[in-house]
């Protein structure tokens, strides 16, 4: 009986360390989309890329 426990225990930390690695996934990729979002919303004017003033370039 007392293996059983032990066995469930070892399982419901492997399902909630899965859980935790698939969260931390989603979150890494919600920022990076926001990221994404970002810059393309303050670089970019339609489907032209804006210059960037001063950019080593006289």
């Amino acid at each position: 009986m007392l293996e059983k426990e032990e066995e469930f225990e070892e399982k419901d930390q492997e399902v909630i360390l899965d859980a935790e690695l698939k969260l931390d996934e989603e979150c890494e990729k919600k920022d990076l989309k926001e990221k994404r979002g970002y810059i393309k919303d303050h670089f970019y004017a339609g489907s032209k890329k804006m210059k960037h003033k001063g950019a080593g370039r006289s």
